[in-house]
């Protein structure tokens, strides 16, 4: 029960996320704010090594350095930068949906990089997702909201590099935070390359600090609690418990706080990329289990 506690917290973390990015509107500019959660990330999670004792997970060996500096530009430094901007222009509902894609695209990457065999489920799974993105832009092709979207499915895109390469490293036995601190910290450094040529706001004025403090802790809180939820629950549920609180959590939050209301072709795409997801999720988590228990086999 602890363990389904902590995967729902971390659900409704990840959920606040992009109202807090609304609240902030034009105070802090996207670039900034991209890379401000990225170093957070960073710090947050060195004190929580640091508290666990665990300092000496974090040496490198110079292949490490060379895969993190890859997957942190892809899977962190452009997404986050692209969820960011997707926030910004397009309706909060969207966005989370959307986003929902990215388990077919690392189901798509995990065979291609990781050699791991496609299941017919999850063919079955890239079918309905690509139905289910087809009807939320085939009513908003040419809608103010239109970029945004393109943004959020890059997001997708990106982040499923980041995890990707989470389970390359999870599959070596490296530690999940050694992953997540080299990643955001080599993130955050390389979008400090694009500072000189973005124009960057930062207005430190009324309730903006507290916005701007929501995002950073409730990213962290995300992982934290997804990393807490994995230890307890079992690994092929995990999935449904995050996909089915995230896009609630926002649409609910986005609904009161920002009175922004979901369309109805948005909600039957988006509930057609949940479902794709869920189908994907499971069965990699299942792959997990399998290795694992021939692993211990092999023993």
């Amino acid at each position: 029960m602890r363990g389904i506690t902590y995967l729902l917290l971390g659900g409704f973390f990840a959920g606040t996320l992009g109202v807090w990015i609304k609240l902030l509107g034009p105070d802090v500019s996207p670039f900034l704010l991209s890379v401000l959660r990225m170093f957070s990330v960073a710090l947050l999670t060195l004190f929580l090594i640091f508290f666990m004792r665990k300092v000496r997970t974090l040496d490198l060996t110079k292949r490490e350095l060379i895969l993190f500096t890859v997957s942190g530009f892809f899977g962190v430094t452009l997404s986050v930068f692209f969820y960011v901007n997707a926030m910004v222009l397009a309706p909060v509902s969207n966005v989370v949906l959307i986003l929902y894609f990215y388990p077919v695209f690392a189901s798509i990457l995990s065979w291609i990089f990781l050699k791991e065999k496609t299941k017919r489920i999850e063919i079955i799974a890239i079918i309905i997702a690509i139905t289910g993105i087809w009807i939320i832009y085939g009513f908003e092709f040419s809608g103010g909201c239109m970029l945004g979207n393109m943004l959020a499915l890059l997001t997708g895109l990106f982040y499923a590099s980041f995890m990707v390469t989470t389970r390359y490293f999870e599959n070596r036995g490296e530690e999940y935070w050694k992953v997540v601190f080299w990643m955001f910290l080599i993130g955050g450094l390389i979008g400090l390359l694009w500072l000189p040529f973005e124009k960057t706001v930062f207005i430190a004025s009324g309730p903006m600090p507290f916005f701007l403090a929501g995002v950073m802790v409730c990213t962290f809180l995300m992982y934290l609690f997804y990393s807490m939820g994995l230890k307890t629950v079992r690994a092929h549920n995990a999935p449904i418990i995050l996909l089915l609180t995230e896009p609630t959590t926002a649409i609910v939050l986005a609904w009161i706080v920002l009175s922004e209301v979901v369309t109805f072709h948005v909600l039957i795409g988006g509930a057609l990329l949940i479902t794709a997801s869920l189908l994907v999720e499971k069965e990699v988590r299942k792959k997990k289990i399998r290795r694992r228990k021939e692993a211990e086999a092999g023993r």
